[in-house]
């Protein structure tokens, strides 16, 4: 397993991260962890996300092509109301 050091974190974001870790009842190095899991798999979530969108771009465009902006569509519908 990989290990990290972080140097030259000021006073009062450790003293709020110690509170964090506190408040949800993990150590230091636990709430890092967590935090640390949680961003990387945000991260890779939101890359899966955007490769499904293209997928989805794609797909629409081959079964009958680019619909553009539906703005004047909505428009024209809340208007008729």
């Amino acid at each position: 397993m990989g290990q990290i050091l972080i140097r030259g974190i000021a006073e009062d974001v450790m003293k709020a991260f110690k509170e964090r870790a506190r408040r949800h009842g993990r150590s230091q190095e636990q709430e890092a962890r967590m935090l640390i899991e949680e961003a990387a798999r945000e991260s890779e979530s939101w890359e899966r996300f955007g490769q499904f969108a293209d997928r989805m771009r794609e797909e629409l465009r081959r079964h009958g092509g680019d619909w553009g902006d539906s703005t004047a569509d909505i428009r024209a519908d809340r208007d008729s109301r």
